[in-house]
């Protein structure tokens, strides 16, 4: 089975079915969709991708 474009685009079904390949897109991510606000470590399997900021480092 072949990827939707982008997660933006996966279905409620595709999120059920794929578990195990949304944990490997989502786990360390770096990215989030300015349009769905899913998250994802590699921007390209975003629709509209924005890097997320680095928390602020608590002294």
């Amino acid at each position: 089975m072949s990827s939707p474009k982008t997660l933006c685009d996966w279905s409620k079904s595709d999120l059920a079915k794929r578990s195990e390949e949304l944990a490997e897109l989502v786990r360390d991510a770096g990215y989030y969709c300015a349009k769905c606000a899913r998250v994802a470590n590699d921007k390209r399997v975003l629709c509209k991708s924005k890097k997320l900021p680095q928390p602020a480092k608590v002294k």
